[in-house]
């Protein structure tokens, strides 16, 4: 990805934070520049063991659905966050 497709993702997303545009279309853009289908926001409490769907583009139900209820708990990405003690605010690569 060249600097200037990041730097009008990053404007994308920027403009969304500041509410002048929908997370959908933000998360579709992003989705493009990957060469993908779909994005998400996506978070994971630690402590509860559970997974949240912040905003999506191109994830239904059937694909969704499945991980809050199960892969979510094996998912690796996840464990390792669990391991991870961040105090409040704060943010630190996995």
């Amino acid at each position: 990805m060249d600097g200037e497709v990041l730097g009008r993702l990053v404007g994308r997303i920027y403009d969304t934070v500041n509410g002048r545009d929908g997370w959908s279309g933000a998360l579709a853009a992003v989705a493009a520049a990957a060469g993908g289908r779909s994005a998400a926001i996506y978070t994971f409490d630690a402590k509860g063991r559970f997974a949240g769907w912040t905003e999506t583009f191109g994830l239904d139900d059937s694909i969704r659905r499945p991980y809050a209820d199960y892969y979510c708990a094996i998912d690796e990405w996840n464990r390792r966050a669990s391991a991870v003690v961040v105090p409040p605010g704060a943010t630190r690569a996995l």
